[in-house]
């Protein structure tokens, strides 16, 4: 090959590497600028979770929900234990990572969690509590701030709340402190403060303040007041304030601490014990209706009804919302009902009932998970 050819076939293959690495170079753009891989933002994908059991079995079956329209995608089925339980509670962390539930049964009682899936949903058994069998009444609230679940049950002896820290890393539990309080009386309900520095907790024998340490553990009790006592007992979201069926009737508590509460009752609206109070501050109860209310200022609770949408059903025995969520489910008679609650409170039917396969469910919750990437379709259930 002759000098002048030589230097020709150099400066071809320069120039072949040149094209080479600006085609490399622009896949490499288009990768980085990708939007399905950089610049999707995080969302927010939702699980619904039901404690429900057959003949059989216990359970705790994943919900998948279509944050665009509330409907439900195809369900998973977990075996939580045996069956002959007379109720069940639930918690989830505000990170959408773990879920907690409390059985009450004739055969076993216990509390577990479980880890939550971030993309599927899948739930993973990671730690049990067994109670003893004299125990009954088994409540769940979740503190948060810190890691900890609070358990709120009874014996023929007295009513207790047990504090239980946790691994925000893997959920199992860790430390704990159980505080009795109120003696032989019915224990109804437990809630906490937004803030995480105490707990409440109601009973027959009155509402109780149950102060909490910086690592999440109840250190003492007092009773607050003889009255309110409350079935249902909701901590609203926004400000704190106590929301809780009082003889049929709404009652607000306002103000709570150790040396001061004020309430006050709405005498307008018979209230049960199946209510949720929204992200958006609406009340909604259900029954064999889903019914919206506006629900007034603390010291003059007003329950306003906005709308109603019929369940078409015998009566709605569990209720579960998000308060970043515009949708409220309730379960009866083997399915799961829904509506859309919106902006002015108004209540629209999401296309529901969505069959559960079983004839009871004892408890609803609803957890967020967030991850990188678009939503993957699911398949709605008939």
């Amino acid at each position: 090959m002759t000098a002048v050819g030589a230097r020709k076939l150099m400066f071809l293959a320069v120039v072949l590497m040149a094209a080479l690495a600006l085609v490399h170079c622009g896949k490499g753009l288009l990768t980085d600028l990708d939007p399905v891989n950089v610049h999707s933002p995080q969302w927010n994908k939702y699980f619904l979770f039901s404690a429900d059991e057959d003949a059989v079995n216990s359970y705790v079956s994943v919900y998948s929900i279509d944050t665009s329209n509330g409907k439900l995608g195809s369900t998973e089925s977990y075996v939580s234990g045996a069956f002959n339980t007379s109720a069940f509670s639930m918690a989830i962390d505000r990170e959408g990572k773990f879920v907690f539930i409390a059985k009450d049964g004739t055969a076993e009682r216990w509390v577990k969690s479980y880890s939550i899936n971030q993309v599927t949903g899948e739930l993973q058994l990671i730690d049990a509590i067994n109670f003893n069998l004299n125990y009954s009444g088994f409540k769940l609230a979740i503190n948060p701030r810190l890691n900890a679940v609070y358990v709120l049950y009874q014996d023929a002896a007295n009513n207790y709340v047990s504090s239980r820290t946790y691994s925000a890393d893997t959920g199992a539990f860790l430390s704990s402190s159980t505080i009795p309080f109120g003696g032989v009386v019915t224990s109804y309900d437990i809630g906490v403060k937004p803030d995480g520095t105490a707990v409440y907790a109601t009973c027959s024998g009155g509402f109780y303040y149950l102060p909490v340490s910086g690592e999440g553990n109840v250190t003492s009790q007092q009773l607050v007041s003889i009255f309110p006592v409350f079935g249902r007992l909701v901590v609203r979201p926004n400000n704190g304030s106590v929301f809780g069926s009082l003889s049929g009737y709404l009652a607000v508590a306002s103000g709570i601490s150790p040396s001061m509460l004020s309430y006050s009752l709405s005498a307008t609206i018979t209230l049960g014990t199946n209510f949720v109070i929204t992200g958006g501050d609406y009340l909604v109860q259900a029954n064999t209706m889903f019914t919206s209310y506006t629900i007034g200022s603390e010291s003059t609770p007003q329950m306003t009804e906005v709308n109603s949408v019929s369940i078409d059903a015998g009566g709605a025995t569990t209720i579960g919302t998000h308060p970043n969520l515009s949708y409220v489910y309730a379960f009866d008679a083997g399915a799961i009902h829904g509506v859309k609650v919106n902006p002015d409170g108004t209540l629209v039917s999401i296309g529901s009932p969505y069959s559960t396969g079983v004839a009871t469910v004892k408890a609803l919750g609803i957890a967020i998970t967030t991850i990188n990437g678009p939503q993957p379709p699911s398949t709605p259930l008939n």
